[in-house]
């Protein structure tokens, strides 16, 4: 999983935490993001939701502290990246002291790609919740097409494969994917399509497992 992505957006997710080392040493530093009001950070917290919202072709699971304390909290965090993309997978911890309004709670149980963790759990707990989530990531449609597409050469990832439903022109490999990890209309269709084709030919007995 070459452009996987571990967003941090914690207030106490401090640099030189076992859970950032273990992190960093597990994904390398230049995949994991930490976003609060710390020196050593990328940029506070409203910083890493425009992060996660202009890389959503990215591969990315997201450890958000739901209450952290900021001019923006990580509930309204989740629910605007919730409005372009269900790909993004959030491991979202929760503190015994932290109220959340019940119809917060329906919002956030309701979601799909979504994992819950208490935080004050060890970082062996989190760190272990975070592969579980990058493991279930590898199953999605985006992710399969992603690494098929990894093995291809250059110049068959970019060529014209198929006219879009518009018919304003063509999409190559790459189109596609970026197509379906956005969630546009196309890539929904296409999405649809590739599921439907895979399933006809297992039924017609075309297509070995």
């Amino acid at each position: 999983m070459n452009n996987f992505k571990l967003i941090i957006i914690d207030d106490k997710a401090a640099e030189n935490s076992p859970l950032l080392l273990h992190a960093k040493e597990c994904y390398m530093p230049e995949n994991v993001f930490v976003f609060n009001h710390s020196e050593n950070a990328k940029g506070l917290p409203e910083t890493g939701m425009r992060y996660i919202l202009d890389n959503l072709a990215s591969q990315m699971v997201v450890l958000l502290d739901v209450k952290l304390q900021s001019t923006i909290d990580g509930f309204t965090i989740f629910k605007k990246i919730r409005e372009k993309t269900s790909l993004v997978y959030f491991i979202l911890t929760v503190g015994e002291n932290k109220k959340i309004e019940r119809e917060e709670w329906i919002d956030l149980v309701n979601q799909e790609a979504t994992y819950f963790i208490d935080y004050t759990e060890e970082y062996q707990a989190k760190l272990d919740l975070i592969e579980k989530a990058k493991n279930a990531m590898q199953m999605n449609l985006d992710c399969i097409l992603a690494q098929r597409i990894e093995d291809m050469d250059e110049e068959d990832k970019v060529k014209p494969i198929v006219a879009r439903r518009n018919g304003t022109g063509q999409l190559s490999w790459n189109d596609m994917l970026q197509e379906i990890r956005l969630q546009t209309g196309e890539g929904i269709a296409i999405h649809k399509n590739l599921i439907s084709l895979t399933i006809s030919r297992l039924t017609r007995g075309k297509l070995q497992l």
